[in-house]
Formats: C-alpha cells, sequence, structure tokens
C-alpha cells in the first residue's frame, strides 16, 4: 500500500453543501466518518478523535487515489482501538423482512444471521452495510446525512414490535 494510501489516514472531503467531513481510511475501501461537519476546516486530530467516528461505508477509493480527497493527518488505529465494526445488512424499503433474516456483513464471518437483538442494535446505532461505487455520490448522500445520522436515513420509525 503506497503512503498516500495507508490505514490509518484521515482524509478532508468538501461536500455539496460547501461544508467539510473527514473520513479515516480503515480498511481496504472502508472509511469510518467522524462526527464533525463545518463550514470551517480543521486539521486537529484530537479533535476529530474526540468527536468519534460516527459512520462507517463502503467505497471506491478513487477520490483518495486521485487525490480529489485531501489527506490532513494519519491515527495509529491499533494505538486509538478503532477497529472495522459489523454492519447489518439492512435496506428501509422492507423493513420488516430484513430484521427477520437478521443478516449482517461480519468482519470476520463474512455475511451471517445473528440474534434479532443484537441486529436492531446494529441498526439503531446506524451501522449499516452500504457501498458506494462513485465518490459524486457518496460526498452527497454524507452532506444530506451527516449530521442527522442515523435519524434521517428512513430507518425509524421500526415496524411494530422491534423498538
Amino acid at each position: 500500500m503506497s503512503k498516500r494510501k495507508k490505514y490509518g489516514n484521515i482524509y478532508e472531503i468538501k461536500m455539496p453543501n460547501n461544508k467539510y467531513a473527514y473520513l479515516c481510511l480503515i480498511r481496504e475501501c472502508g472509511f469510518g466518518i467522524f462526527d464533525y461537519s463545518s463550514e470551517i476546516q480543521t486539521n486537529n486530530i484530537q479533535e476529530l478523535l474526540i468527536k468519534g467516528l460516527k459512520i462507517y461505508k463502503f467505497g471506491k477509493e478513487t477520490a483518495i487515489n486521485k487525490k480529489i480527497w485531501t489527506l490532513v493527518g494519519y491515527v495509529d488505529l491499533q494505538k486509538e482501538n478503532i477497529k472495522w465494526p459489523d454492519l447489518a445488512i439492512f435496506m428501509p424499503h422492507n423493513k420488516l423482512r430484513f430484521i427477520k433474516e437478521s443478516k449482517i456483513m461480519s468482519v470476520n464471518e463474512g455475511i451471517v444471521k445473528v440474534k434479532t437483538d443484537e441486529y436492531l442494535s446494529l441498526v439503531k446505532k446506524g451501522y449499516i452495510n452500504a457501498f458506494f461505487d462513485n465518490y459524486r455520490y457518496f460526498e452527497l448522500w454524507l452532506s444530506n446525512n451527516i449530521e442527522n445520522y442515523p435519524e434521517g436515513e428512513n430507518i425509524f420509525p421500526l415496524p411494530e414490535g422491534y423498538n
């Protein structure tokens, strides 16, 4: 892996709404997005770490490879105990079906069925599997969702009996 593309690298994204967001490359095509959205840029990595990671998504690394997103820092993933979480396989158009199936994308095991309580815990945190194949779509999605995620994701309300 090149120096430019290293796990733990932190990148700045200028979103379509002219605000800035910051993400960390945690694994191949896997990003953790910090709970930071502002019209003011920051290079304060400690501030980002204090705010923490809010969203985890997969996506092509095109914006990194083409240097569209600005490399602003690095964090030692092991030292900061940053790990990729399990992510629920969930689509809001058929909530009941996905809850009944209770499948997740497990870090260690791939797609597995889990207990409904474990599944719902991931869904309620917004830990939902998604892959963006175009960085522009990702930036647009992020600008529309980062401030009120996961509430703005059409996850809620959950079907009766699953709240």
